[in-house]
């Protein structure tokens, strides 16, 4: 097998399923770790477990797009960071969603369950444009604790039923001829530049996986259009709070506040350049792309 152990993804897409045919998801996951020995260890397990629980969600039939982490690792490769959250957006309640997923979860029969721990929705407010939710999954071997992930989503009917989904595989190892909907990668960066370049503190992985995305082949003009699409959402929610309204100028302006860890977030995505070199960089792709 081919050096996979920076792109646990591609190695997932390769294992065949009569390589370990019958099998439990413990005995899925203990194999497809083994074989890809991905760095840091474990990451094969947390994205297959991810997948996994994408095809729970998936046989509730509720509509949902992917976006975020699981999107980024289809097309990044050696530079995507690891992923441990399953990022969705939803046209409706999310109650529903939750719900129906819960009940698939305590129906399964198999070495390992996923409980539902904890769930919350949030309304947008100054921090966050959008009605988001959350629901924290632990995995269970018996009694002791295997590993946990979490769903995060926002609920959106307008940017949901704006957006032309693309059909991305499911590992055939996790299920055989399966394909879920996820938002083309030009969502996915138009979500981190707003983030990068608007008046609110936002993490570290924000900038760095715009440095990452940025060397793809973007299609600049369904990028701009969700750029607007998010732009007139969080206008729309400002108004409601009596904020300002804006018109973003796609530059991360120097007192730009981000928090977290620079230094270990661009060790994550395989980077060592400065943080004034990445700003850099990313700053004159934007304004020959979306300045100009």
């Amino acid at each position: 097998m081919k050096d996979y152990k920076y792109r646990p993804l591609d190695g997932l897409l390769v294992i065949k399923k009569e390589e370990i045919s019958n099998a439990d998801i413990l005995s899925v996951v203990t194999y497809s770790e083994e074989k890809i020995k991905s760095s840091p260890s474990g990451r094969v397990t947390q994205l297959a477990l991810l997948f996994y629980c994408l095809k729970i969600l998936k046989d509730t039939g509720i509509p949902f797009y992917v976006k975020g982490g699981i999107i980024q690792h289809f097309y990044l490769k050696e530079e995507c960071r690891p992923t441990y959250d399953l990022d969705i957006i939803i046209p409706s309640d999310s109650d529903i969603l939750i719900k129906e997923l819960e009940e698939r979860l305590n129906a399964l029969h198999d070495t390992l369950s996923f409980v539902v721990k904890k769930y919350r929705k949030n309304p947008p407010h100054e921090g966050y444009f959008y009605e988001t939710f959350n629901a924290e999954i632990t995995i269970k071997n018996g009694e002791q604790d295997f590993s946990k992930m979490s769903i995060d989503g926002i609920i959106n009917p307008s940017i949901f039923n704006s957006i032309s989904p693309l059909e991305y595989e499911i590992p055939e190892i996790i299920a055989p001829n399966l394909t879920f909907k996820g938002v083309p990668i030009e969502y996915v960066l138009a979500e981190k530049i707003t983030a990068i370049t608007n008046e609110l503190a936002r993490p570290y992985k924000h900038l760095v996986d715009v440095y990452s995305l940025i060397k793809l082949d973007i299609n600049i003009p369904l990028l701009k259009k969700y750029l607007q699409m998010i732009l007139d959402n969080d206008n729309e929610v400002r108004s409601k709070l009596n904020n300002e309204l804006t018109h973003y100028v796609y530059q991360i302006k120097e007192d730009k506040e981000f928090v977290g860890s620079y230094l270990f977030t661009a060790l994550q995505a395989g980077y060592v350049v400065s943080l004034k070199e990445m700003i850099d960089t990313v700053n004159k792709w934007l304004t020959n792309n979306i300045e100009k």
